[in-house]
């Protein structure tokens, strides 16, 4: 008797296991008779997995959940109106429409999607008001500086809380889900500590990348030694970074661009601070993720940066600059004679 029970509990779980998603939605008569679409957010190309005509205001999706992304639903076209976003996972999913939002249940990972965007709203609310504000002619520049720096306190503070949720839903596909999609922003530490105790059938491709990145970061900090490399010269000439680094007291490792509006705005203090140490012991290197020669040059020339440059001429898939888990520019790198990391991200 016991072993008929166990059976027929086994037989249940696996029915449970493979019977999929259903999506069933209600309140949407704001499109009633359109045709809805279920967007994937697969590495931030959409692709579209079902779509569903709205009848009596109600729909329904039904698949299989396979990995861990963000999905959105939309109608009249992925630009046109967005609808909702969720996770989609195996069970059974509502979507709810009222007058104000659309509320997701029947799904753990739902759930904290949901508590983390209501943690949100009123940063977000803020940024909104300050988008607005900023745009107005009869703010001072004092004022508007001000605002800005208040801007960037607030993307910190939206950092922080999706940081904290991701640890609070590590088990479940949201804290994956945010892990993929921002953990380049949160501690790399706590990043690959969390990684190791996230369910395996989570780990894919994405969450991965995310820990490689975090890996790197943790290697290139102050007090750990130098990564080598070698790229060209704008004359062709291979460029090793290690040799440069022997050569001088400290060395300056400045990943740019031509095309980087910030880039430029700096470089007048670049060339400045290297006419002034230059004679003492102080070399820059200039790797540019520019991936047009000609514009490279240009961009040397107009900006008078007389230092060593180097360039592999990949864009954003600059070795070295993958090397340095740099993910924006500019991005600067202080060694020592010695191949130590002394600083990193030095500006002005």
């Amino acid at each position: 008797m016991m072993l008929v029970a166990v059976s027929a509990l086994l037989s249940t779980a696996a029915w449970a296991q493979s019977a999929g998603y259903s999506v069933v939605a209600k309140g949407f008569d704001q499109v009633e008779g359109e045709k809805v679409y279920l967007y994937r957010f697969d590495g931030g190309n959409p692709v579209a997995v079902d779509s569903a005509v709205v009848k009596g205001g109600a729909f329904t999706f039904k698949g299989d959940a396979t990995g861990v992304e963000g999905y959105r639903l939309v109608s009249k076209g992925l630009k046109e109106r967005r609808l909702a976003e969720f996770i989609l996972e195996n069970g059974n999913i509502t979507l709810t429409r009222d007058a104000e939002r659309v509320t997701v249940g029947g799904s753990v990972a739902n759930e904290g999607y949901a508590a983390y965007n209501k943690a949100l709203e009123p940063t977000i609310k803020r940024v909104r008001e300050i988008a607005i504000a900023v745009r107005d002619t009869t703010v001072t520049e004092e004022q508007r500086n001000a605002l800005i720096e208040e801007y960037y306190g607030l993307q910190d503070k939206m950092t922080a809380v999706a940081s904290e949720h991701m640890e609070l839903n590590i088990n479940n596909r949201f804290g994956a889900y945010l892990l993929k999609s921002q953990g380049r922003e949160f501690d790399a530490e706590k990043v690959v500590a969390l990684i190791e105790k996230m369910p395996k059938e989570y780990c894919d491709a994405g969450v991965q990348e995310v820990k490689k990145f975090a890996e790197i970061v943790i290697k290139t900090q102050p007090g750990k030694p130098m990564t080598d490399f070698t790229q060209n010269a704008p004359d062709g000439t291979p460029v090793t970074l290690s040799a440069i680094v022997k050569q001088n007291k400290y060395t300056l490792v400045d990943f740019w661009a031509s095309w980087c509006g910030p880039c430029r705005k700096d470089m007048p203090h670049l060339v400045k601070v290297y006419e002034q140490y230059k004679s003492k012991g102080l070399e820059i290197v200039g790797v540019s993720l520019d991936d047009k020669e000609a514009l490279w040059k240009k961009g040397l020339e107009t900006l008078k940066m007389t230092w060593v440059q180097m360039s592999d001429l990949k864009g954003w898939r600059n070795e070295g600059a993958g090397l340095y888990a740099v993910r924006g520019i500019p991005a600067t790198v202080l060694i020592d004679q010695n191949g130590i990391i002394v600083a990193r991200d030095l500006r002005g």
